[in-house]
């Protein structure tokens, strides 16, 4: 590989930053509502909110389409939906999800906001953690909850749940954002 300066700089405009301003965003709102997550709270249950099944179905495609490249052993391919994956959550559920967060009164939909981006951020740094160890290990140690593993690196890595992806929300979802970029 070439090392470039702007191919570092480019890979932090593009990539890091915006995962970073994701979890900053959680972290800052959920702080400033004293929000207490608990980490199984749609484990019987799926969310009312739309935007919140969608994010939940990709974080679990984004597990399925990272392990069978892992398990290919193509690194490379394993990137693509992690890159993918920080611009859906960025662009797409945080932006559309503002509001929700912003509200006054706390609410069923602003719970379901806060647990469903607090789900996809800790599933996301198990899924990244072998490609960017250090950033995902400082998510983790905020995110985690007392009974979580002490380390992101010693925590199993996610299993993909079928059960979880709604293929239809996510075509629909597809579909509104190529119509948006158009």
């Amino acid at each position: 590989l070439k090392y470039s300066d702007d191919g570092v700089r480019d890979v932090l405009k593009g990539i890091l930053i915006p995962l970073w301003n994701s979890y900053s965003f959680f972290i800052t709102y959920a702080n400033i509502d004293g929000i207490q997550i608990t980490d199984n709270v749609f484990e019987n249950s799926t969310p009312t909110n739309p935007l919140d099944r969608w994010l939940l179905s990709i974080t679990q495609k984004l597990i399925k389409d990272v392990t069978d490249a892992m398990d290919a052993y193509d690194l490379s391919k394993a990137i693509d939906p992690i890159v993918s994956y920080i611009d859906q959550l960025n662009n797409w559920y945080i932006r559309r999800s503002r509001r929700r967060f912003w509200k006054s009164e706390s609410d069923t939909d602003k719970t379901e906001a806060y647990q469903s981006l607090y789900h996809a951020l800790k599933t996301f740094a198990k899924v990244a953690a072998p490609v960017i160890p250090f950033i995902t290990e400082t998510m983790w140690q905020n995110l985690r909850i007392n009974s979580d593993p002490i380390s992101v690196h010693l925590a199993d890595y996610p299993v993909y749940n079928e059960s979880v992806r709604d293929e239809e929300i996510e075509f629909k979802m597809d579909t509104v954002q190529k119509a948006v970029s158009m």
